[in-house]
């Protein structure tokens, strides 16, 4: 997984400040991640083909409990 150039997933303060949103809010750090991820995989286009389904995959998994 490259996050490279996200700060707030990069720095310790950052991190951790997002560790805490997501145990307050119930979702998994690695959700927000694959999240980020499928995002920064269609920076660039013009039309972000699949990223929605994409999205929809990744929280599916998160409610299945698979994150």
């Amino acid at each position: 997984m490259s996050l490279k150039g996200i700060s707030l997933l990069d720095k310790d303060s950052g991190r951790n400040a997002l560790k805490r949103a997501c145990r307050k809010a119930g979702v998994g750090i690695k959700v927000i991640e694959d999240l980020v991820e499928a995002e920064l995989e269609q920076a660039g286009k013009l039309r972000k083909r699949g990223l929605m389904e994409r999205i929809d995959e990744i929280l599916a998994a998160a409610e299945d409990g698979d994150d």
